[in-house]
């Protein structure tokens, strides 16, 4: 049986998404090395997360063919 995952996908879109904008909220944007590493960190999250939802989506039934 087949479940859908779908709403997995929307927390990663969430969390990468703080994870982009946290070193603003928890205030270490000024570490430049913290700063980068959780843009790209998130950016990425949320890069997979959207390709998850809306793009590489491959049926049952053509994977077992």
């Amino acid at each position: 049986k087949f479940v859908n995952m779908t709403w997995l996908h929307w927390i990663k879109l969430v969390l990468g998404f703080w994870v982009v904008v946290s070193p603003w909220v928890l205030g270490f944007s000024g570490i430049t090395t913290a700063l980068w590493s959780n843009i790209i960190a998130g950016a990425l999250i949320c890069i997979f997360a959207l390709w998850g939802l809306f793009g590489g989506k491959t049926s049952i039934s053509s994977m077992t063919q």
